[in-house]
C-alpha cells in the first residue's frame, strides 16, 4: 500500500484486512479500511502521508494501528467514527491535525503513549463515545481539545496536555455520566485543561502535580461535579473556577451577579452600580454562547444597586434565561426565566450609605 490512494477501502463491508508494517505510505492511501463493520490491523510505521488511513473503521469498523503511525497531516482522520472502534499504538498521531474526529459520533478510541504530538493533534476525539489516551499525551499546541465532549467520556494519562490550550474543553458538555479523568503532571501549557468537564453532569478528575500553566485548569468542572485531587498550582487563574473569588477586605461586600442567557445571547447586556457614594459600576462582556450561566463576582462598598438589563431585539431575556443578585453570597433579588421587558429592565436593592470601596 505504498502511493496515493494505494488500498483505499480494504476490508470494507465486513471484510477483515491485516496490513504489514512500513504500509500506507501515500496520501490518501488506505482511505476507508475497514469501513462499515470492516477489521483493520496495521502494523508499525503505517498511515504515514497527508490524510493517510483517512475514514478507517468508519460506520462500525474496528481498527488496529499499529505504533509510529499517522504521522502526516490529518492522517487517520475519521478513524472509527460513527460508532467504529480505533485503537492506536504508541507515538500516534504526530502530524499536524492527525488523528482529528477519531472515535467521534459515538466512536471508541484507544491511543497509547507519546502520540497526539502534533499541533491541533486529536481534536474532538471520543465525542459521544469514549477516548482513552496514553502518558505523555497531547503535548502539542490545541492537542485534545474537545477530547470525549458532548456526552463523551475521556481519560488523558499522566504527563498528558502539555501544549498551550491543550486538553482545552475535555469532556466539556457532558451528559448522563460522562466522566472526564486527566492522570498526575498533567495540564502544563498555557490555558491547558481549561474548561474541562465544564457544563457537564459527571465527574471530573485531574491527578496530582498538575496545573501549571497560566489559565490552565481554568473553570474545570464548572456547573458540574468536578474535583482536582491533590494539585499543586503554580501561576495565576490556576486551579480557580470562575465562581470561586479571594476575600473582599475591610468593610467591602462581595456582590455577585449569576445571568444565564437565553437563545439569542447577543442581544443581552447588563450593568449594575452603586446609585449613591463610591461610583461603582460594573457591566457585562459581550454574550457569545447561547443557554449558558455566567458568574461575576465584585467588592466594592455596601450601599443602594442597580440593576440594569438591556435587549438589543426588544424581546426581554426569555427561557431559560434569568439573573440572581448575591450580597456576601446572599441573595438579593432575581426574575425568570424568562424576565419579561422589551428594551429595558431595572431592579434595585440596599440602601445608601456606607464607606468608600478598597479599589481592586
Amino acid at each position: 500500500c505504498i502511493g496515493p490512494e494505494a488500498c483505499a477501502s480494504a476490508g470494507a463491508d465486513d471484510g477483515s484486512v491485516t496490513i504489514g508494517p512500513d504500509t500506507c505510505n501515500g496520501e490518501f492511501s488506505c482511505g476507508y479500511i475497514g469501513a462499515d463493520d470492516g477489521d483493520v490491523t496495521t502494523g508499525p510505521r503505517s498511515c504515514i502521508g497527508t490524510q493517510a488511513c483517512a475514514s478507517a473503521g468508519d460506520g462500525y469498523g474496528i481498527v488496529t494501528i499499529g505504533p509510529d503511525a499517522c504521522i502526516g497531516e490529518t492522517s487517520c482522520e475519521e478513524i472509527g467514527v460513527y460508532g467504529g472502534y480505533a485503537m492506536l499504538d504508541s507515538y500516534t498521531c504526530r502530524g499536524e491535525y492527525a488523528c482529528p474526529f477519531a472515535g467521534a459520533e459515538e466512536g471508541n478510541v484507544t491511543i497509547g503513549p507519546r502520540s497526539c504530538r502534533g499541533q491541533g493533534a486529536c481534536p474532538i476525539i471520543g465525542g459521544e463515545g469514549f477516548a482513552f489516551l496514553g502518558e505523555d499525551t497531547c503535548t502539542g499546541k490545541e492537542a485534545c481539545m474537545y477530547a470525549g465532549a458532548s456526552e463523551g467520556n475521556a481519560s488523558l494519562g499522566s504527563g498528558s496536555c502539555a501544549g498551550q490550550n491543550s486538553c482545552e474543553r475535555a469532556g466539556f458538555g457532558g451528559k448522563g455520566i460522562a466522566t472526564t479523568i486527566i492522570k498526575s503532571r498533567a495540564c502544563r501549557g498555557p490555558a491547558s485543561c481549561q474548561d474541562v468537564g465544564r457544563d457537564g453532569v459527571g465527574m471530573t478528575s485531574i491527578g496530582s502535580d498538575s496545573c501549571y500553566g497560566e489559565r490552565s485548569c481554568y473553570n474545570v468542572g464548572r456547573d458540574g461535579s468536578g474535583s482536582i485531587d491533590n494539585f499543586m498550582c503554580f501561576g495565576p487563574y490556576i486551579c480557580r473556577a470562575q465562581d470561586e473569588f479571594a476575600p473582599c477586605v475591610g468593610t467591602d461586600v462581595k456582590i455577585t451577579v449569576e445571568f444565564k442567557t437565553d437563545n439569542f445571547p447577543g442581544e443581552s447586556s447588563w450593568t449594575i452600580s452603586q446609585t449613591c457614594g463610591s461610583g461603582f459600576s460594573k457591566s457585562s462582556d459581550g454574550f457569545t454562547e447561547d443557554s449558558t450561566v455566567n458568574i461575576d463576582n465584585y467588592c466594592t462598598s455596601d450601599g443602594e444597586f442597580m440593576f440594569t438589563i438591556t435587549d438589543s431585539f426588544g424581546d426581554g431575556l426569555s427561557n431559560p434565561g434569568y439573573y440572581k443578585i448575591y450580597k456576601d453570597d446572599v441573595l438579593q433579588m432575581s426574575e425568570g426565566p424568562p424576565v419579561n421587558f422589551e428594551d429595558t429592565y431595572t431592579n434595585s436593592f440596599g440602601s445608601c450609605g456606607g464607606t468608600p470601596p478598597t479599589t481592586r
